[in-house]
């Protein structure tokens, strides 16, 4: 059942847009495939790029050769973030789809669940919540979902210094609600691959704690914006009482 966050009504885009789905991965080799076999699929989508995020060996060759597939290799790892911003530099579509690269269960029905209602001009940004217990069990933790969909506009006008390593998602969620865009949140039956399982267990937690750090840092610049918007806003009240 879906979850509105907000219900502030936005521009109705026209769902002939291309929608291209950017799939940002590192070392991914044994699940990749078949996210990109999906994601390839849908006839919602109209291009898939995988950005290579300095993998140590070309992700290219798990993946089958296809029309719609390209793929984009970073000679080193620079981040999540960057590997997104190089999908989308790649890219002419209208509406960004991005998706993990290590999701179990993944299929067309819930790429259908997360576009559609942003190419119908109902939501701003779409996210899907994954059947791991973490974000079934912390409303906080499913907020920084890897899996939503987003105008192409809005991602270029989020401000770069979210646009790096694990601080995107909360940019993104931070950014909507400042501007009180709609955002649609939905529940799936798909789950990701957990890092202490891909990298082992120290590795995985050390992996954590640079992704809470990233986040806390991302909702602190996030605070900053607020408190500078609320300060402008303020000031030109007080201009117009004069």
């Amino acid at each position: 059942m879906k979850n509105i966050l907000h219900k502030k009504s936005c521009t109705i885009f026209n769902e002939s847009q291309k929608v291209a789905a950017i799939v940002p991965a590192y070392n991914e080799h044994a699940r990749i495939e078949h996210v990109v076999a999906v994601l390839a699929r849908s006839p919602r989508i109209g291009e898939v790029i995988v950005v290579d995020d300095g993998s140590d060996t070309p992700l290219a060759r798990a993946i089958q050769e296809q029309p719609r597939i390209r793929t984009i290799r970073h000679t080193h790892n620079q981040g999540k973030a960057t590997a997104m911003e190089s999908g989308v530099q790649a890219t002419d579509a209208a509406f960004i789809f991005f998706c993990d690269a290590d999701l179990v269960g993944l299929t067309e029905d819930h790429l259908a669940a997360l576009i559609d209602p942003v190419t119908s001009g109902q939501f701003h940004m779409s996210i899907g919540v994954r059947q791991n217990w973490g974000q079934r069990v912390s409303r906080f933790v499913a907020l920084h979902s890897g899996e939503r969909c987003l105008a192409r506009s809005d991602w270029l006008s989020l401000h770069s210094f979210y646009k790096k390593r694990f601080r995107i998602e909360a940019g993104l969620n931070a950014r909507a609600w400042l501007l009180d865009y709609p955002v649609f949140v939905q529940n799936m039956s798909y789950r990701q691959t957990v890092r202490e399982r891909k990298y082992g267990f120290f590795n995985g937690v050390a992996g954590r704690f640079q992704m809470a750090l990233d986040i806390s840092v991302a909702l602190l610049f996030a605070a900053y914006e607020y408190s500078a918007w609320r300060a402008q806003a303020y000031s030109t009240q007080q201009v117009a009482s004069v």
